[in-house]
């Protein structure tokens, strides 16, 4: 039977011409490459975000410490993001936390997680500054504006004397994503978080820069009107110039045009 059914198709490829043998051919060829391109998508892994916003020296040894376990990988976001089977996400963060990887992550909270017997309350006190800090940072980071921040705090020891206190400050670095500008009003968002969440701190004494070196914030100013919003600053120019072309036109209307100069504020 099967000798029959095999005859059969060769007979009848014989049949066929030069042209009719290249188109069949070339279907088969099709039909197969589909086949194999259809289980190749069905049998690859979903994959899913194991670290981001990555340094470029933590993504390295991310890369290295995969190649080791022959794990595949897929990176993302030019090399910040580096993406594995999602099955395996959870056991490989932990592998590689247990190795100290990644180095330059922001760490937050996190850091109390582990119980360290017999630390100095010295100790403990810089912990919770580098806690703080990283928290601060991811804060910034949910900024859609924003791609990379660090935050410092300076937290002076309590003097004897008030008067020779010196004042809590705090610096902010922001690396911004290239043509999205910060506002006037995230910068002072941003004064006034880093302010309410430290204990003693002014909003006054948080500097904001860039990663350029480019000083973002404005503190130079200690006046009332440096404690204003812009939408708020915008309407109480309007008010001023209402107000001053009201009091204009009447004392004109009392003294003539051009004999009266008003001022308003």
């Amino acid at each position: 039977m099967a000798q029959q059914i095999s005859g059969q198709l060769a007979s009848f490829f014989e049949r066929l011409s030069l042209k009719q043998k290249l188109v069949l051919a070339g279907v088969t060829i099709g039909a197969v490459a589909g086949i194999i391109a259809m289980v190749t998508v069905v049998n690859r892994p979903a994959y899913g975000t194991l670290f981001g916003n990555l340094a470029a020296e933590d993504a390295s040894k991310i890369v290295e410490k995969l190649k080791e376990k022959s794990v595949p990988y897929t990176l993302d976001d030019g090399g910040k993001t580096v993406l594995v089977p999602k099955q395996q996400i959870y056991e490989l963060r932990l592998s590689l936390a247990a190795e100290g990887i990644p180095h330059s992550s922001v760490i937050g909270y996190e850091i109390f997680d582990r119980t360290n017997l017999g630390v100095s309350d010295f100790v403990q006190k810089i912990n919770y500054r580098r806690a703080l800090e990283g928290e601060l940072a991811r804060t910034i980071l949910q900024l859609e504006e924003v791609e990379g921040a660090r935050v410092h705090i300076v937290v002076p020891e309590k003097a004897l004397f008030k008067e020779d206190e010196k004042q809590t400050t705090a610096s902010v670095v922001l690396k911004l994503k290239s043509g999205k500008p910060l506002k006037r009003e995230t910068i002072q968002g941003i004064g006034h978080l880093i302010a309410s969440s430290v204990e003693g701190l002014e909003t006054n004494n948080v500097t904001i820069v860039d990663s350029r070196g480019v000083l973002l914030s404005d503190n130079s100013q200690t006046n009332s009107l440096s404690a204003l919003s812009s939408t708020q600053y915008e309407l109480q120019q309007k008010v001023e110039s209402y107000l001053t072309k009201k009091a204009q036109s009447i004392l004109e209307g009392a003294v003539g045009n051009g004999n009266a100069l008003v001022q308003v504020r």
